[in-house]
């Protein structure tokens, strides 16, 4: 049972925190394991990403592939008069108001032999409108160019 529960115990994953600038809607890309990303932040239990206007981050972090807990999505601020409600189903998206949506996962192979493979996260924030106009945005991204 103590080999079981702190075999458990290290699978443990982080819970994920998204800051957006104020304003921001369109599409997110986390790109994961890049030597000249951003080295992975934590506030307690949860990682940190900033993301930059172009809604393109490059972290050292990687993929967070066992994902228990929805993301966390903020303006400017971790407070909660800035969290932007986060949807998981594409029927609730809201013609009206700015939501969270999304969390893709992929890679995508920078060579034909798949030795070079680069793993991304997509998420998307507005309205519905806004979601859909930024999800076909985000499907014509080259993801490998988008990297060293």
């Amino acid at each position: 049972i103590c080999i079981c529960v702190s075999v458990l115990g290290c699978r443990s994953t982080k819970r994920e925190i998204f800051i957006l600038p104020r304003g921001f809607t369109g599409y997110v890309v986390l790109i994961y394991d890049q030597n000249s990303g951003l080295p992975i932040r934590l506030e307690g239990d949860k990682r940190v990403y900033r993301i930059p206007p172009n809604g393109i981050l490059l972290t050292q972090a990687s993929l967070n592939s066992d994902w228990l807990e929805l993301p966390e999505f903020y303006y400017d601020e971790i407070n909660p008069s800035s969290q932007i409600p986060f949807k998981i189903d594409y029927k609730d998206l809201p013609m009206d108001s700015t939501v969270a949506y999304g969390g893709i996962s992929g890679s995508a192979n920078k060579d034909l032999a798949g030795n070079e493979v680069v793993k991304f996260s997509k998420y998307f924030i507005g309205n519905k409108n806004q979601i859909d106009t930024a999800y076909q945005r985000a499907e014509k991204l080259d993801i490998t160019k988008l990297v060293e």
